[in-house]
């Protein structure tokens, strides 16, 4: 964290970045958020992309496996190449300046997560996965 803080510091941003640790208010820090940007490089699926597409926030996220499970890029985020933060930056600045882009972004974002949250949804799914166990056993 305090080479992030300092690193912000040298590039100038540091009243801009916000460098915080495990919070419970995530929902206040999300509503202060214009857009959301994911740059993991792992494979995993982080919660928070969940939680800030539920809120309808636009991402931008790098596309690695985990990423491209979840986002469709160009539908409901957007995806960049991993390694290459000025293309971040440059999708960043397209979505703020592309207003309708962003609610579009936003409200597929929602609508897709509400569906793959949804309680039927997950019933089925582990109804399938009983099913494909049983019969193997």
């Amino acid at each position: 964290k305090s080479g992030l803080e300092t690193q912000a510091k040298e590039l100038k941003i540091g009243s801009e970045a916000i460098f915080r640790c495990f919070r419970n208010d995530e929902i206040d820090n999300m509503n202060c958020f214009d857009i959301f940007v994911i740059s993991l490089y792992y494979k995993g699926i982080p919660m928070v992309l969940g939680e800030a597409m539920v809120m309808k926030k636009a991402v931008v996220a790098a596309a690695v496996v985990g990423m491209k499970k979840i986002l469709i890029s160009g539908e409901s985020g957007l995806l960049i190449k991993p390694d290459n933060s000025l293309a971040i930056v440059s999708a960043c600045l397209w979505v703020l300046s592309n207003h309708n882009m962003k609610n579009r972004l936003e409200k597929i974002a929602r609508e897709r997560m509400k569906a793959e949250l949804d309680i039927r949804t997950s019933i089925d799914r582990i109804k399938i996965l009983y099913f494909n166990f049983v019969s193997k056993a």
